[in-house]
């Protein structure tokens, strides 16, 4: 029965990770622009998180305590650091940027791969450096497009993080069910939380009037945690991401849809731009040089790397 369901859900994990990456990312917006510290929306992300992947665990007679203690306690040191990270980044960033930001989690393990030994071709190499160099760029426009610098930092160092935690997800695929290795998030989330709770002496209880909104952000999440977990098993890290991809364009759609406000063309160029990017990393094989083409514009080379002053005309 176990066995159907995720093969359901591999079978229909485009679409699943498009939707919950919409409600996830505009729902956590909206707790953090209500006021909210990060810390109390990661714990109770986590306890919400942690009660449901518990009861349905239960339901299927699944162990949620993992079998490799000490993989998993870095795994969710790491995810509660990084989530952390991009939710303090949600207050000085729109949805749409976050989840952009997001997506280096793509070019980011690629390089870890390559410096840990993973055979890569050159040009994968230098594609991922130009995706990373370009949203570093962005701070420098980060007045213009309405954001802010030092959230945008904020959020790239979580990616970093959130990276890392997706080879270590890949790696624990081999010897967890996918209800542990989501729980193992979900306990990063409640032990980082309380501790930034404890340090800031706040609030642990949130206003129940929000409480859909932390239900929506706890089962999004719980939905991307476990589709990734589903997917990872039978996908290399990069192809496992792409719907993530077409999820971040969504969000700019209906971000914008919503809020009834225009972003900056030089904002949507970047946001598609990098995205445009990423998506050629998750290809088999990168396009020929001669036919790279981004809305009339030409690149010389695919994965050379192009005088910033040239994609900002």
């Amino acid at each position: 029965m176990l066995q159907q369901f995720d093969n359901r859900i591999f079978r229909y994990s485009p679409l699943i990770v498009v939707v919950a990456a919409v409600v996830y990312n505009l729902s956590l917006n909206s707790l953090l622009d209500t006021g909210y510290s990060s810390s109390m929306v990661l714990l109770w992300r986590g306890l919400l998180s942690f009660s449901l992947i518990v009861t349905a665990a239960l339901a299927v007679r699944q162990s949620v305590f993992p079998q490799k203690l000490h993989l998993q306690v870095l795994r969710l040191t790491n995810s509660g650091i990084g989530l952390m990270l991009a939710f303090q980044a949600y207050k000085g960033l729109t949805a749409s940027t976050v989840a952009m930001v997001s997506r280096l989690d793509i070019p980011v393990a690629i390089l870890i791969g390559f410096i840990t030994g993973r055979r890569l071709s050159d040009a994968r190499v230098r594609l991922s450096v130009f995706a990373i160099g370009t949203v570093l760029s962005i701070v420098y426009f980060s007045g213009t497009i309405h954001e802010d610098a030092t959230s945008l930092l904020m959020a790239i160092i979580a990616v970093c993080m959130t990276s890392v935690s997706y080879l270590l997800i890949k790696q624990s695929t081999h010897s967890e069910n996918n209800f542990s290795i989501v729980n193992t998030t979900n306990i990063g989330c409640i032990a980082i939380g309380a501790i930034g709770i404890l340090v800031q002496q706040g609030s642990i209880f949130p206003g129940w009037q929000h409480a859909w909104l932390f239900l929506l952000a706890s089962c999004s999440q719980l939905a991307l945690n476990y589709t990734s977990a589903v997917v990872y098993r039978q996908k290399e890290v990069e192809r496992a991401q792409r719907p993530y991809l077409a999820g971040s364009i969504a969000v700019m759609v209906i971000e914008q849809i919503i809020t009834w406000q225009f972003f900056a063309p030089l904002h949507i160029f970047y946001i598609i731009l990098v995205l445009s990017l990423i998506y050629m990393l998750t290809m088999q094989q990168l396009p020929r040089k001669r036919h790279v083409r981004l809305w009339g514009l030409r690149f010389v080379r695919a994965v050379g790397v192009l005088p910033f002053f040239r994609l900002a005309r």
